[in-house]
Order: structure tokens, then sequence, then C-alpha cells
């Protein structure tokens, strides 16, 4: 599966999950500013890509543009907190020339408040890469939660 992330003054980020026995191998497939969408359906014919892609579902025109070239694409599920916390449950491998990913890895931080403790929100910086894995691990592999009705009889 691909998760991707639009920009054009912030880069553009796909990347490549592939998963096996429950440990999810991420690699970095494109990382560039100033893509238009034609630019873009030209890199996804030229890495021949196949397969889902959950992309950022703030931008459902250029999603179906994308559609429309041919590709199998889908608004990505933007819960934030909730696809994070999914997402750090899971056994991530990440390509050792996944350059960005590990950049932003690294630079990642939390907000913290005015006495220094951290809270459980991200701070939106440098964040590309992130957010296209978290947008197809956690709209592809997770499952809705089930509610239970409790019913009188």
């Amino acid at each position: 599966i691909y998760g991707l992330d639009f920009g054009f003054n912030n880069p553009t980020a796909l990347v490549k999950i592939g998963i096996h026995d429950g440990v999810y191998y991420i690699f970095e497939e494109l990382y560039q500013t100033k893509l238009t969408n034609s630019d873009l359906i030209e890199y996804l014919k030229q890495l021949n890509i196949s397969g889902p892609i959950y992309a950022d579902s703030a931008e459902p025109a250029r999603i179906k543009e994308i559609l429309d070239a041919g590709f199998e694409i889908y608004p990505a599920n933007k819960d934030v907190k909730t696809g994070i916390d999914f997402v750090k449950r899971q056994k991530l491998v990440i390509h050792s020339k996944a350059t960005n990913i590990i950049k932003e890895i690294q630079s990642y931080k939390w907000k913290e408040d005015r006495n220094g403790n951290v809270l459980d929100e991200p701070v939106k910086f440098m964040d590309h890469t992130l957010d296209s894995i978290r947008y197809a691990i956690y709209t592809h592999y997770s499952k809705p939660q089930v509610g239970i009705d409790i019913i009188k009889f």
C-alpha cells in the first residue's frame, strides 16, 4: 500500500508500505516540492505504482484527478491522535535509504504546556512522510470500532 501527503511549497511525500508477519516495511518513494498534480501523476506512472494509495483527504480534487488518471486512490482517515496511537503500536522497519523519513522521525516533537509538560498533541512541523505513513497504515489496517448496543428484552 502507499501513503501520500500532498504538498507544493511543502514536499509531496509518497511512501510504500509492505507487511510481512505483522511487521511494516517502509520505503520512501517520493519527497519533492513544487509538484503539480500533472507532475505527480507522471511520477506515479514512472514509479509503476499499483495498489491502493491513501492520500490527504483535505485535497478531494487532487484525489479525483489521480483517480481519473487510473490509480487506485482513496481519501485517508486523518484522525491524528488515534492514527498516531495505532501506528505507534506497530512494528515498523524503515529502509536505510529513506533519509527524509529518518530525518522526520529524529525531529518529531510533541507540544508542551508552559510548564514543560508534554501534551498528547504533535507539533505540525516536518511531518510529511510521517503523515503519509499514518494515512496508509491507519486507514488500511485499522478496523472500525464495533459499538455494543444494550437491548432490553
